[in-house]
């Protein structure tokens, strides 16, 4: 992928809360309720390979849910992108921001689908992770290259 293109990616892309809202915050009203409807979708549908729907909010993760996350992690990297159509992405893409160096250091970084669905419905959003209905690896924030960030008990903060 080039350093400043959108990668036109078919599978579900990581990317910083700050530009997932940027994103988001520069489509018609239309294209931000599609999103958020494919977002929402994505993330309530049991996809092969996650098994931890904990629904955790609130507190520090256990070490068997940081264990089973990071495992899950994996699975989700392979999902395809609810965004992405045969035409091209829903959003548009996600234009020259993607992968500057600006934006490198950007934190907390997430899968894109929940990113969206955090900003645009974030008490929706909440609830649903709440409820156990969203498989725990797709709210798990990560590292730029997919991996799970989490604190230990000491506060500690280690990448899985």
């Amino acid at each position: 992928m080039n350093g400043d293109t959108c990668p036109g990616c078919p599978v579900v892309p990581v990317v910083s809360k700050h530009l997932a809202t940027a994103v988001l915050a520069r489509k018609a009203k239309l294209t931000k309720e599609r999103c958020s409807v494919r977002a929402f979708q994505w993330l309530t549908e049991r996809h092969e390979g996650l098994e931890m729907y904990a629904g955790i909010c609130g507190r520090p993760y256990t070490s068997e849910e940081k264990n089973a996350i990071a495992l899950d992690t994996g699975a989700v990297s392979g999902l395809s992108c609810p965004l992405f159509e045969p035409d091209g992405c829903v959003l548009g893409g996600l234009g020259p921001h993607y992968n500057r160096a600006e934006e490198m250091g950007k934190q907390p970084y997430g899968w894109l689908p929940t990113l969206i669905a955090a900003t645009y419905d974030p008490v929706g959003f909440r609830e649903l992770v709440k409820r156990g209905a969203v498989a725990d690896a797709k709210t798990a924030l990560l590292t730029r290259n997919e991996g799970f960030i989490y604190k230990d008990e000491h506060g500690k903060v280690l990448v899985g």
